[in-house]
């Protein structure tokens, strides 16, 4: 029995399966955590969802990525098929931030603020993960997303709250070194952010969990970090695909053409 994770798949059915054989998975024994981005930016999103609901949904946890709520917004107002609307469960039954107990491992797709404790971190995730589901039944998403709420605070109320809990655990890459204000229009890597800016982990004295593992950030130089793992290797622009094995932290990499 094995526990892995796997970076950001970016609508690439291919790469599942071309994965699933290289770790050998077993559908019997063995489960994959997905750290977001499953759909978008990539050949065939429906074609993920579709593989994921039929083959690998009892063995599945999704952590909610940028592209996933935001995917879940464009289908707001369109006439999509009742198998499509299935296929939608696979989103809509992520969540937005996981504790693997076994590895102490917390589980987000972009990052954290450096104050939040696990439980912390746990509870917001779950509090922006039922607003997200709402908002999506009610078909409304799309018009609370994308707001650049750029600071936490506890005294946020409303969508102003779970907007910034989003904003920071889906899109965060670097911050003010001083406020820890998110800079959410710059992509790059470190070595040539903003006058400044840090990276995010680089405000955090300590880690609420053994490690942290994110992906998001496919232009991070240097992907492990003291209790810092970043697993998105750039997949989808030509670099490799990386899955984690929990138990172990045995790495495991993917050539990108799959």
């Amino acid at each position: 029995m094995a526990d892995y994770v796997l970076g950001d798949i970016h609508a690439n059915p291919n790469a599942i399966k071309a994965m699933c054989d290289l770790i050998q998975f077993n559908k019997h024994h063995d489960h994959l955590f997905f750290i977001g981005d499953l759909v978008n930016s990539g050949p065939d999103s429906w074609g993920v969802l579709d593989l994921i609901y039929h083959h690998y949904m009892d063995q599945v946890t999704l952590i909610l990525g940028n592209h996933d709520i935001s995917f879940m917004a464009k289908q707001e107002g369109k006439s999509l098929s009742p198998h499509q609307r299935l296929l939608l469960s696979v989103l809509t039954s992520g969540k937005l931030a996981h504790h693997h107990k076994a590895s102490d491992s917390l589980l987000v797709h972009a990052g954290i603020w450096p104050s939040w404790t696990l439980n912390t971190t746990l509870n917001l995730a779950h509090e922006a993960t039922l607003d997200i589901q709402a908002a999506f039944k009610r078909q409304d998403l799309s018009k609370h997303l994308y707001s650049d709420i750029h600071i936490w605070s506890d005294r946020l109320r409303g969508w102003q709250r779970t907007t910034a809990i989003i904003n920071i655990m889906t899109r965060m890459r670097v911050v003010d070194q001083i406020s820890g204000a998110l800079n959410l229009s710059y992509k790059g890597g470190i070595l040539k952010q903003p006058d400044g800016c840090c990276a995010w982990f680089d405000r955090i004295q300590t880690p609420p969990t053994k490690q942290v593992i994110f992906g998001h950030w496919s232009l991070l130089e240097q992907k492990n970090h003291p209790s810092f793992i970043c697993i998105d290797h750039s997949y989808t622009y030509g670099g490799k695909l990386m899955a984690l094995r929990l138990d172990d932290n045995q790495a495991f990499f993917l050539d990108a053409g799959f």
